[in-house]
């Protein structure tokens, strides 16, 4: 879990260590909504088993993605709001979850791309496509240079003047 964050409706209390790998899954070769075709789900929506878990302790059965158990709560959600459903789902994270994946080679933005936001613990609840792609801001050495290009140009205009 991410610093600040909080499991909240888990008899067992916090997670040791705020791992809870075990309660989270990655798959590449998926055919799912909104084109993806990998993903990382607490829930198994069919897609994810046993073997697609992170590492850590299963911390609540069954021992796979499942259900709405150890999901993502937004960090202004009211504890005291959950229905039974959710109360007693095994545990919800308040806040957010740091996902750490081991890379080697290249990676930039371009390596990352066609993502959707799967709600719910099924296939038929919203999707929602990752955002508009990021738009390239100019470094400060170029804005300033742009900024010296444009007062010269001023006072170029006032000397013919």
């Amino acid at each position: 879990m991410h610093s600040g964050s909080t499991v909240l409706y888990d008899p067992q209390g916090q997670p040791a260590g705020g791992v809870i790998g075990g309660e989270w899954a990655y798959k590449a070769g998926l055919a799912a909504p909104g084109g993806a075709t990998s993903g990382i789900s607490s829930s198994g929506f069919n897609l994810f088993g046993p073997g697609d878990v992170f590492p850590g302790a299963d911390l609540e059965p069954p021992a796979e993605p499942d259900g709405v158990q150890y999901g993502l709560l937004s960090a202004g959600d009211n504890a005291a709001t959950g229905n039974g459903g959710i109360t007693g789902s095994g545990g919800l994270i308040k806040n957010s979850v740091d996902f750490v994946f081991s890379y080697t080679g290249t990676l930039n933005l371009a390596n990352i791309s066609n993502l959707s936001f799967q709600y719910g613990t099924a296939l038929t609840e919203p999707n929602v496509p990752g955002g508009p792609p990021r738009q390239e801001i100019p470094e400060p050495a170029s804005i300033a240079l742009v900024g010296l290009a444009l007062l010269g140009l001023g006072s170029t205009r006032r000397r013919k003047t």
